[in-house]
């Protein structure tokens, strides 16, 4: 694997320039007139990266604009998914044991796929709908895991995944889920029991998102199905989904953001 400044510096050009791997004059001009750079991140973290502006920025200046198809989220991965049913009908006539049109695989859900395959997607309620915040989680950590193993269509989500920090590079060690009693004790018994209790919950929900998405992960490994590599199932354990958890709550935001007069508008 590339170093994971490199990973993310390449996956950054991407995002801006749409150019992976050309450097042509018009991606070097934009290179250079780039309203941000790349600097340590003032979190602990060894490798910790961040982004800051190169220069005074006026209001409601657009400083880059990330396309939706290369962000973390539901929608993204629903995409990945139905991309790969799409591809695979292409090639295996009757995948999935249903002679699939394009407007099918649009409306395939992840209830139907449940019931067909006989797989508990633990998203999805006994009515058969989704729940939105088990679906946000979810979704996310399998979206990463997919990348994680390059099997994403999408170049850039593997480049993300495979650029993030890794805890035994340093990358988590200023989330107290990584601390030891010790450096938990030093804050005192006003602050100490506070971080305890809200890493025994974290933890608490990590081994319940690791028991509801083993046999989704092992579905999607499977040979029958093939929508992950076969590695993921190797990468997927306790250790790998805490680092995803904390992937996801310490370096994720919001597409949603609030404006001045406190109404929600969508971002880029």
């Amino acid at each position: 694997m590339v170093s994971s400044m490199t990973d993310f510096v390449s996956s950054l050009e991407t995002l801006i320039l749409g150019k992976k791997g050309k450097h042509t004059d018009e991606s070097s001009e934009l290179k250079e007139n780039w309203k941000l750079h790349i600097a340590k991140a003032e979190t602990g973290e060894a490798i910790g990266r961040c982004l800051r502006t190169t220069r005074v920025i006026e209001k409601d200046e657009i400083l880059f604009s990330i396309s939706l198809k290369d962000c973390v989220s539901c929608e993204v991965f629903d995409f990945e998914l139905r991309s790969f049913i799409k591809n695979k009908n292409s090639i295996e006539s009757n995948f999935l044991g249903w002679d699939l049109t394009t407007s099918d695989i649009l409306a395939i859900t992840d209830c139907l796929l449940s019931e067909k395959f006989g797989v508990d997607f633990p998203w999805v309620t006994e009515d058969g709908s989704n729940s939105p915040a088990a679906s946000l989680t979810y979704k996310r950590i399998l979206l990463l895991l997919l990348g994680k193993c390059n099997g994403a269509q999408n170049e850039v989500i593997n480049a993300y995944s495979n650029a993030l920090p890794q805890p035994d590079q340093g990358g988590f060690e200023h989330l107290p889920i990584y601390w030891n009693q010790t450096q938990l004790d030093s804050y005192g018994p006003l602050i100490s029991p506070m971080l305890v209790s809200m890493s025994d919950r974290l933890k608490n929900e990590i081994q319940q998102a690791f028991v509801g998405l083993l046999p989704v992960v092992e579905f999607f490994s499977s040979k029958d199905f093939g929508f992950f590599p076969p590695s993921a199932l190797d990468t997927f354990n306790l250790d790998w989904i805490t680092w995803a958890f904390c992937s996801l709550n310490s370096r994720t935001f919001d597409l949603s953001g609030a404006s001045s007069t406190g109404t929600s508008e969508n971002t880029t």
